[in-house]
């Protein structure tokens, strides 16, 4: 689920015109002197949203779960929504949560009961999103995602359709719609679908995948080819999708 990854976090230290640089390169081991770096300068939530993504990118899940999670502790919550005026904060942490959730699901798919665990853990914290805000396509995006994991790709559709219906569409939710459509034989409007975002957007490697899958399937034997290999040797930041033809 494309969305979550970051390169670099800016923490505002209080009381200083000073900030601290977080890499997801060179994070520390215990994600809790995060946390308490984050709860002593009260930093707003577009910051533990961002720093909760910094360790996604860093693989390391279960801590962006934990940075994310404590965002939302009753005590930071009452801190942290007396900065903000208009909930939407609160909208991209919750949703970012969600696309957590639905992440460490995939990853204990071999255990059914914990994979439908976390994506109903997802659909609750989606529940919470939506009653701030049901105008928020990165929302509907979330939730367009947690039905297309659970194979339900008629309201995953409705629900991607939604999200670009309100507008901004984000290159998580192009995606999404682009491998949405391969399960639908719409391989021609996937194909053009991943090529117009991989160029508009910095996708992650896994966008050549799906491409590839849409150039197997409309008989493009040599593109898939060399998409895959672009997959294979993590290559695809050195490319651009004009170069398959």
């Amino acid at each position: 689920m494309p969305g979550l990854d970051l390169d670099r976090v800016y923490i505002p230290l209080r009381e200083s015109d000073q900030t601290l640089v977080l890499n997801s390169w060179k994070l520390p081991s215990d994600v809790y002197d995060v946390i308490e770096i984050l709860r002593s300068e009260a930093a707003p939530r577009e910051v533990w949203t961002k720093v909760g993504r910094l360790f996604n990118s860093a693989s390391r899940l279960s801590d962006c779960i934990r940075v994310l999670e404590d965002a939302l502790r009753p005590e930071m919550e009452a801190l942290l929504t007396s900065m903000e005026s208009d909930g939407s904060r609160k909208v991209e942490l919750l949703v970012s949560l969600a696309g957590a959730y639905i992440l460490q699901g995939l990853e204990a798919s071999e255990k059914e009961t914990d994979y439908h665990h976390m994506l109903e853990q997802a659909a609750s914290v989606l529940n919470q999103a939506e009653a701030l805000n049901v105008n928020n396509p990165l929302l509907w995006e979330a939730k367009a995602w947690k039905e297309f994991y659970n194979n339900d790709f008629d309201r995953a559709r409705s629900f991607f359709e939604t999200a670009a219906s309100i507008g901004n569409t984000s290159a998580g939710g192009k995606l999404g719609m682009a491998a949405l459509l391969l399960n639908f034989k719409e391989s021609g409007e996937s194909e053009s679908l991943f090529r117009s975002t991989m160029l508009e957007f910095h996708c992650p490697v896994s966008a050549w995948l799906g491409l590839a899958h849409a150039f197997l399937a409309n008989g493009q034997l040599r593109n898939a080819e060399e998409a895959f290999e672009r997959v294979l040797h993590q290559s695809a930041e050195d490319y651009r999708p004009e170069a398959i033809e």
